[in-house]
C-alpha cells in the first residue's frame, strides 16, 4: 500500500518535473524566435548594404 503511494508520488513528481522542462524549453524557444525576428531587419541590412 505505502509502497504504491510512493511510486505514484515519484511518478507526479516526475512527471512536474517534465512538465516544468518542457515549459522552459518551450519559453527559451520562443525568447530565441523574438530576438531572431528583433535581429532579420539589422541582417536584411547588413546584407542589402
Amino acid at each position: 500500500m505505502w509502497r504504491m503511494v510512493y511510486v505514484c508520488q515519484q511518478w507526479i513528481d516526475s512527471s512536474v518535473a517534465m512538465c516544468r522542462i518542457d515549459r522552459m524549453y518551450i519559453y527559451s524557444h520562443i525568447f530565441i524566435l523574438n530576438n531572431l525576428f528583433l535581429f532579420l531587419p539589422f541582417l536584411l541590412l547588413f546584407i542589402l548594404f
